[in-house]
């Protein structure tokens, strides 16, 4: 069985019924995320509007996404904010999406069937933008810090794992308190 790419026939059809309802670049190239890899899934909705021809569309007119790309930046800045007084190691994105946005999405997959979930993307890129700038790494299993991020609201939760210190000592004089 060959392999989809961005040049297939299936999928430049796909693509051109999607083309009914005005995507951004991103959410466009989102719906492919599993035809090819290597790419972001903005250079992805370039390529395939590039294919077919199409004019762009700002994100803020995106039918899906609704202008909620371009604030991935403001979300990843909010992230820092709430990170700055704390100390840790590693941490990880999560991102809560609207009801609205996340009913158009299954709409939309049901056309396609190789999208990935806007969720993720903002998961990805919110998270690669903060390692950029702080410099501490992603972590996906047992992060010290997990935040989340309400894009309803543009609003940031914490959610800090708990440190454990175990220690013993020696009682070697009277009157210390067992407790």
């Amino acid at each position: 069985m060959s392999q989809l790419t961005l040049d297939s026939d299936t999928v430049l059809e796909a693509a051109r019924s999607l083309a009914a309802r005005p995507l951004c670049d991103h959410c466009l190239g989102r719906q492919f995320a599993q035809v090819e890899h290597g790419h972001t899934n903005r250079e992805r909705g370039q390529r395939l509007r590039r294919a077919l021809d199409l004019s762009p569309v700002p994100s803020e007119a995106c039918w899906l996404c609704d202008g909620l790309m371009d604030d991935i930046p403001l979300f990843a800045e909010l992230v820092m904010e709430q990170l700055a007084p704390y100390e840790y190691d590693t941490f990880l994105v999560g991102s809560r999406i609207d009801d609205d946005r996340e009913r158009r999405e299954a709409q939309l997959e049901r056309t396609t069937g190789h999208g990935e979930p806007m969720k993720r993307e903002v998961n990805r890129e919110v998270g690669k933008l903060v390692e950029d700038e702080t410099g501490r790494p992603a972590a996906f299993e047992k992060p010290d810090v997990t935040a989340i991020v309400d894009t309803r609201f543009n609003h940031v939760e914490l959610d800090v794992r708990p440190l454990f210190i175990r220690g013993r000592y020696r009682k070697l004089e009277r009157g210390i308190p067992q407790t």
